[in-house]
């Protein structure tokens, strides 16, 4: 069985660094050690950062609640599954109460 893998991480793993191991106990130690780029940051305004966290955070209690109605949905009909969580849209735009 094959798995298909990214170009972007095709491109991650081939970027190598030759690491030499100074230990006599090993007879052939390893060649080669794929790196990993660490993704790109760009600085966030305060304001930029409040929104960010205000969004997570909306998600969560979104979230949350919807578990707790989901398990109490499931309480209620005596184990028949019954699914709620299509009901409900999640904001993305950081802004609790607001809808996209």
């Amino acid at each position: 069985m094959h798995q298909v893998i990214s170009a972007e991480l095709l491109k991650l793993l081939q970027m190598k660094a030759v690491t030499r191991v100074n230990n006599n106990n090993d007879a052939k130690p390893p060649p080669v050690t794929p790196m990993v780029r660490e993704p790109i940051i760009r600085q966030l305004t305060h304001p930029e950062l409040i929104k960010e966290v205000r969004g997570i955070h909306y998600s969560l209690v979104v979230i949350e609640l919807l578990c707790q109605e989901e398990d109490s949905t499931f309480s209620s009909v005596g184990g028949r599954y019954s699914s709620v969580a299509g009901n409900y849209e999640v904001s993305t735009s950081g802004r609790p109460g607001t809808y996209d």
